[in-house]
């Protein structure tokens, strides 16, 4: 599938905060324990946490997503595991990418 390449940028006061490129992916791996991987379109592959997703308030921390589900996401350097990828902000896109037979090849 083609993913659009956004950059995003935030505002916080007068600063600017240049934060990493926000890019579509779909979600490879999930696991119940709340942790999983998202393979974007320029191939990486980025672990994240469900504290990561930006849901509905109030859900933070409870997210539960499918494998082969859509999302968006700003992609920075893993701190705790160095040459690796970690996927922040990440948000639902609402529609179904994969499904989940199709992740294994």
């Amino acid at each position: 599938p083609h993913f659009p390449m956004q950059q995003q940028q935030q505002q916080f006061g007068q600063q600017q905060m240049q934060m990493g490129p926000r890019l579509e992916g779909v979600v490879a791996e999930w696991n119940v324990r709340g942790f999983g991987f998202v393979v974007f379109e320029d191939g990486r592959r980025a672990y994240f946490h469900r504290s990561s997703v930006l849901d509905a308030p109030g859900a933070a921390g409870k997210t539960h997503l499918l494998e082969g589900e859509a999302v968006s996401a700003v992609i920075v350097e893993d701190s705790q595991n160095p040459g690796k990828w970690a996927a922040q902000e990440v948000r639902r896109l609402g529609r179904m990418l994969m499904q989940p037979q199709q992740q294994q090849q």
